[in-house]
């Protein structure tokens, strides 16, 4: 059985001061792994943001799973997180609108520059595929100057599963090509950042796993991760759907090689 729901203390979240920050009621990040942000930043902003530290296969701290910003305080934190943790690649894998509900507010310019507190954000270049947008982008602060990438999955339905294997493996691919170490952790977001967010993470730990082990195990996988990010992986069907994905990767070797033999959970 793998864990679900709370399973560790989230007071901060709970605070009076923070509970605009949360955009949906129970998903909140537990104190031990939460993002403090540094309030000595002149934003005059808390050190809460609902977005937390999971560990990697290859590092501690290899990733930030956090929610869209949904208000114009999150965006700016949003932006505080990123540049505190000298984050250079951004995930994001909710549309802005889906049906008639906005899942996410638009936290990057797309001809003119953007202004978030002391941030500063410029476009530098878009790439626009059929199923996601690559966009790099400049972010200012003083003097200061940071490039970072976003990664925009467009075509993975809230709750659901994307219907191209494919291209999610090859987005996948492109995410983490060419990333060095002394980067900052990978900023992984949906909406609640849960659901997608969970099941892209899972993902990529489990083909970096499969990449040095012979086996690999898909329950402790998830039970790890939602013992970091509650409620990682919301239905069954993303569940399976990590498990086709992982299966489908072994057999298509421009996605990964290397010796395969099990895979434990499935």
């Amino acid at each position: 059985e793998i864990p679900n729901g709370l399973l560790e203390l989230h007071f901060a979240a709970l605070k009076k001061e923070n509970k605009s920050r949360n955009r949906y009621k129970k998903v909140y990040p537990y104190d031990y792994c939460r993002v403090v942000l540094d309030t000595d930043d002149n934003t005059g902003g808390t050190d809460y943001v609902n977005a937390c530290f999971v560990h990697g296969f290859n590092f501690d701290k290899e990733y930030i799973a956090a929610q869209g910003p949904f208000t114009n305080e999150t965006l700016l934190d949003f932006w505080r997180l990123i540049w505190q943790n000298r984050c250079t690649r951004v995930v994001m894998l909710t549309n802005l609108f889906e049906g008639d509900r906005m899942k996410c507010l638009q936290y990057w310019p797309e001809n003119e520059d953007m202004r978030f507190g002391p941030f500063l954000v410029r476009p530098e270049m878009q790439d626009v595929f059929e199923q996601y947008t690559v966009r790099r982008l400049v972010v200012e602060k003083g003097d200061e100057k940071k490039r970072v990438t976003q990664y925009h999955f467009t075509a993975w339905p809230d709750c659901r599963v994307p219907e191209d294997m494919d291209t999610l493996l090859e987005f996948r691919n492109i995410v983490i090509k060419d990333i060095a170490p002394e980067e900052g952790p990978i900023v992984v977001h949906c909406s609640a950042g849960i659901g997608r967010t969970g099941t892209f993470i899972a993902l990529d730990y489990l083909l970096k796993e499969v990449m040095t082990k012979d086996s690999i195990d898909v329950i402790n996988c998830v039970s790890k991760l939602r013992q970091q990010r509650a409620f990682s992986i919301q239905t069954d069907m993303q569940y399976a759907f990590l498990q086709e994905a992982i299966v489908h990767a072994l057999t298509h070797h421009d996605y990964l090689t290397g010796p395969f033999l099990e895979v434990d959970g499935m």
